[in-house]
């Protein structure tokens, strides 16, 4: 490749060079008194040095032209290579945004399958135990009356509380899986409103789980003697069950667990805390709780659950247009908050019992 100068200068330079050296032949014939002879040859020599010189440029003008054309060709390769290159790194960045794709599906497909397997075995424990006690009272019952034996009623009685009871809690685990059909679907659930007490409602919730445990101590904090509001009592009922449940699941070393019914008179709004002492939430799954089948790292391989009840509590506060919170920490127990609308924010969904 010519440099710059040169390639300019290139057809001056070589016509230059010709000139002197016509202009030294002419000085020698002119000054120098040679034979003829010699002066003859002198110029023919002069005559073909411009010749070759002449010759020298023209190879060097067509050399100069195939190289420029080269370095055409290498500057317009060049960008092609360029170009291709930078195709290259972009669809290697599609790739691997599209391969970090494909493993967070992956992943969250597997994390999906483990979910199911987790809530299909809880709930079938869940199952199990009710269909349990179901059928043997049932066989006790049926004993009562072979061979014509009179049946002990108190014994009949007691079975026949428990085989209601057990019942009971069969329709409860059906109504929450219905419930998880409408979350999974994001389906709208009718309410069956009504004037409900929440402190009656509350207090009878707490009378109920009071009797089944000795580790635990439930405290009912009323601010108000009554408290009345527009909603489902079924939901609302499950919602106070739920959270007094876990309260006493998740803290399996005992202790208190303080429950508050209070009213802002301001706001219209009734409002129940559950407060207990027990294992916590880890602050990284706090933002998730209220989220189907999730379940806290810290309880899911100690505690059988089905990670549905607070994706259901939520799901059942908004369903009537409140809310519901939590604050937590890992080691010192959590505290959950739900707010009420007193009134039923869309009139046509109130249906009046009597």
């Amino acid at each position: 490749m010519l440099p710059a100068w040169l390639a300019r200068c290139r057809v001056p330079l070589l016509l230059g060079v010709g000139f002197l050296m016509v202009v030294l032949a002419g000085a020698l014939l002119l000054l120098a008194p040679l034979p003829s002879t010699w002066r003859f040859g002198l110029l023919l020599g002069s005559l073909i040095l411009v010749i070759a010189a002449a010759f020298a440029a023209i190879l060097l003008l067509r050399s100069w032209r195939e190289l420029n054309a080269a370095q055409q060709l290498l500057e317009l390769a060049t960008g092609n290579l360029g170009q291709a290159h930078t195709s290259l790194v972009e669809a290697s960045g599609s790739l691997r945004v599209t391969a970090e794709a494909r493993d967070d599906a992956l992943h969250r497909l597997r994390t999906a399958i483990r979910e199911r397997d987790a809530f299909l075995a809880a709930i079938s424990h869940d199952l199990k135990t009710p269909l349990t006690i179901i059928k043997g009272n049932a066989e006790l019952l049926s004993g009562q009356f072979k061979d014509g034996a009179t049946p002990d009623r108190t014994r009949v009685a007691n079975g026949l509380e428990r085989i209601t009871a057990s019942t009971s809690r069969l329709t409860t685990l059906v109504d929450q899986l219905l419930w998880l059909a409408h979350l999974e679907m994001d389906q709208p659930v009718g309410l069956s409103r009504s004037s409900v007490d929440l402190v009656a409602l509350t207090q009878r919730v707490v009378d109920e789980y009071t009797g089944t445990t000795r580790l635990h101590r439930l405290v009912l904090t009323l601010r108000v003697n009554e408290l009345k509001g527009w909603w489902d009592e079924g939901r609302i009922e499950s919602v106070v069950a739920n959270l007094i449940s876990n309260a006493i699941k998740y803290s399996p070393e005992g202790g208190a667990i303080e429950v508050t019914i209070d009213a802002d008179d301001d706001r219209q709004i009734a409002t129940l805390s559950v407060r207990d002492s027990g294992l916590g939430i880890p602050a990284i799954d706090v933002p998730h709780v209220f989220d189907r089948f999730y379940r806290a790292g810290n309880a899911g391989g100690l505690i059988v659950g089905t990670g549905m009840g607070l994706a259901g509590v939520r799901f059942a506060v908004e369903a009537h247009g409140g809310r519901v919170t939590v604050e937590s920490t890992e080691g010192a127990g959590s505290s959950f908050y739900v707010e009420l609308p007193l009134a039923c924010p869309d009139s046509t969904q109130a249906v009046t019992h009597q």
